[in-house]
This record gives C-alpha cells, sequence and structure tokens, in this order.
C-alpha cells in the first residue's frame, strides 16, 4: 500500500457514499482472495500479477467484461497506467485516467538521489514507458486528472493534448479520521511517514538531527533503504534519538500525527500530492517540506506550512528548529493547515470535483 492505493480506496468509498455503485479491479491478492467488499465498494482480484512497469492485463479485462454485461458501466477510471489496456479493449465507455506523476519527474527523483550505473536502466524504463505507452494512453483517453498544480501545468506540454482536456482534481482525505486532538506530548517530537527508499532524503532528517537539539525523530514505515538509513543512525550516535516504527497502518497514524510537535517531509523525489502531507496539515500539524513536485500545491511557505529545498540540510534543520522553539509560529501553521485541508482537500471535496469530470463525459 501506498499513496496511489490509499487514493483508489478513498475515492471509491467517497463515490459509494454518493450512492454511485463502484467496482475496484485489481491485481491478486496475497491471500488468493478473488472478492471483497469494503466500504461499499465491490473489489475484484485478478490473477494479473502487476507493478508500475505492468499494468492490469487479460484476466483483468475478461473481468471487466464479465461485470460489464451485469452493470453496464458509464466509466472507466484507471489509476494512472493501471488501465492501460481497458482504454484499448473497451473503446465505447468513456475512460478517465488519474496521472499520479509523469516520467519527467521520475528521471529527476532517480537524478537527485545520486546518478548511478544501477539507475541507468530505471531510467530507460521511463523513457520507454512514456513514449510507447503512456503517451499513447494519455492520447486515447476521454479527460485526464491532475492531483496538482505542477501536474495540470506539465501534462499538457508534455503529452501534446489540449488544456481543456486536463481537469485538477486535489488528492483528498478523511478530515474527520484525520483531525486535531488534544496533544499531551511535552517532548519536542518530529514525525515522518514514508516508504524507505534513498529518494524519499530521509537520511537527510537523520543528519539534520544532529543539529536539532531537545528532540527526537520518529520514523514510520518500511523499504529497501532501511537498513543503510538505521546504519547511518548508528555512524552519527543517534540512537537515543532516532526511533524507527516499521510500518503503521494507515488507521493508526492519526494517534501519531497528534503525539508529535510537527512533521517533516525531506523528499528529493518529484512527488505528485503526497497524502502524508494532507494527512498531517488536516490533524493541525505544522508540515516542513522540501519545496518539490506537487508538495507546493497544498502548503504556501510561511503561511500553513515551511518550504525548504530538497537536499539543503542545514535548511532542513533550520526550518525544524524554528518550528520546534516558537509555539506561536507552530500553532498558526498549524491553525492554517487544517483550515486550508477543510477547504480545498478534503475527501468530499475531491470526491464532488471527480464527479463533475465523469458527468462531462456522460
Amino acid at each position: 500500500m501506498g499513496g496511489m492505493e490509499n487514493h483508489t480506496i478513498e475515492l471509491a468509498m467517497g463515490l459509494a457514499k454518493k450512492k454511485h455503485k463502484v467496482a475496484v479491479i485489481t491485481k491478486k491478492h496475497p491471500k488468493n482472495l478473488k472478492y471483497e467488499r469494503i466500504g461499499g465498494v465491490d473489489i475484484h482480484y485478478v490473477d494479473d500479477e502487476t507493478s508500475i512497469r505492468k499494468p492490469l492485463g487479460p484476466n483483468a479485462i475478461e473481468e471487466f467484461k464479465k461485470l460489464n454485461k451485469k452493470w453496464k458501466f458509464d466509466v472507466i477510471h484507471s489509476q494512472s497506467n493501471a488501465g492501460y489496456y481497458f482504454r484499448f479493449a473497451v473503446k465505447d465507455i468513456p475512460f478517465v485516467a488519474t496521472m499520479h506523476g509523469i516520467a519527467s519527474q521520475e528521471i529527476i527523483s532517480n537524478i537527485n538521489q545520486g546518478l548511478t550505473p544501477s539507475l541507468i536502466p530505471k531510467i530507460i524504463y521511463h523513457f520507454i514507458n512514456h513514449t510507447f505507452y503512456t503517451k499513447k494512453m494519455i492520447a486515447e483517453s476521454d479527460a485526464v486528472i491532475a492531483i496538482s498544480d505542477e501536474l495540470a501545468h506539465l501534462i499538457p506540454q508534455k503529452f501534446s493534448i489540449a488544456n481543456k482536456k486536463v481537469h485538477q482534481v486535489y488528492n483528498g482525505i478523511d478530515t474527520e479520521e484525520f483531525k486535531p486532538m488534544k496533544r499531551k506530548n511535552t517532548e519536542k517530537v518530529i514525525f515522518t511517514v514514508s516508504t524507505l527508499h534513498k529518494q524519499k532524503g530521509i537520511q537527510n532528517l537523520i543528519k539534520a538531527m544532529r543539529d536539532i537539539k531537545d528532540s527526537k525523530l520518529i520514523i514510520a514505515g518500511e523499504g529497501p533503504y532501511r537498513q543503510e538509513l538505521e546504519g547511518l543512525v548508528c555512524e552519527m550516535g543517534l540512537e537515543k534519538k532516532v526511533v524507527f516504527l516499521g510500518r503503521v497502518e494507515n488507521m493508526h497514524l492519526p494517534k501519531y500525527y497528534n503525539r508529535s510537535s510537527m512533521f517533516a517531509i525531506p523528499t528529493i523525489r518529484v512527488e505528485g500530492l503526497p497524502l502524508i502531507e494532507l494527512e498531517a496539515m488536516s490533524c493541525g500539524l505544522a508540515v516542513v517540506a522540501s519545496d518539490i513536485g506537487g508538495i507546493p500545491t497544498a502548503i504556501n511557505d510561511g503561511v500553513n506550512g515551511l518550504l525548504v529545498m530538497p537536499g539543503d540540510i542545514e535548511g532542513l534543520a533550520s526550518a525544524i528548529e524554528r518550528v520546534l522553539n516558537d509555539r506561536k509560529l507552530a500553532e498558526k501553521l498549524g491553525k492554517n493547515a487544517r483550515a486550508t485541508i477543510l477547504k480545498k482537500f478534503s475527501r468530499e471535496k475531491m470526491v464532488e470535483d471527480t464527479i463533475k469530470v465523469y458527468e462531462k463525459l456522460t
């Protein structure tokens, strides 16, 4: 599970709550379930093993055709490339694609973490994927949803499509689940949630901790870079200041947000619009984040959060210290952050704006 998966189920359940009938077709379930119903949404698991490099294939198409005979679908909605083959297998139903990122952003993200020979195949893949797959799907789509200001600007340019085909629908979260609670914590606690990859920049946050006094860093998440990060903590003698929680279920995150003094997003990856950013802001936390990708879509520097240059360890440490040592600033940023989410980034608004896109096509 990651941001796109959480976005998908939130959108699906939000549509179901509005009395729309929603089916999700997705890859094989790890426990071999074929079907389940969650939050009013029918979820169908097929035997296609998918990844970012491999969209849903023949089994998913067959499942769709079987369901369509019974349901008569009004819209097919693909999350990034997952539904690539649906566009070409079923031509008479409007097709919408939500783009969470594009190849040029992925390539920049790979370069930002330090170009090594092992990254070259990934960069080549992103180029091929853009040229031979995504570009074709976008050209054939009836509408494209951009989740951030940056993507809304880039998609017409990179895919040579009309601006009117691109619809801006921000990611949204459940503002009742992610809401401020009374904070009893007297420690200075910096919280971050991340898949532990090098391009997420957690190593820079750990390095910044050397200069941030009287504080503790709590890291939630798992990933292939964890061992290196734990090694860095030991190397720097920060074992008493840095805690690794491992993977935390989404339902448990609100309590961690609300036990923290602030939230940090040190990514050097060109992000779409991270749900963790919106969740932390919705809990009334002051957020210090990298000024990259879609992150500034939600954060107005100095108003509802602080932005720093990606990879700037000194700047990151300085911004975090400002928040930790200035209670009035932290309260102002947190209050404004919550107001921003309620106004522009709630699940209800995301669902309503998505329905408007569907209605234009049907």
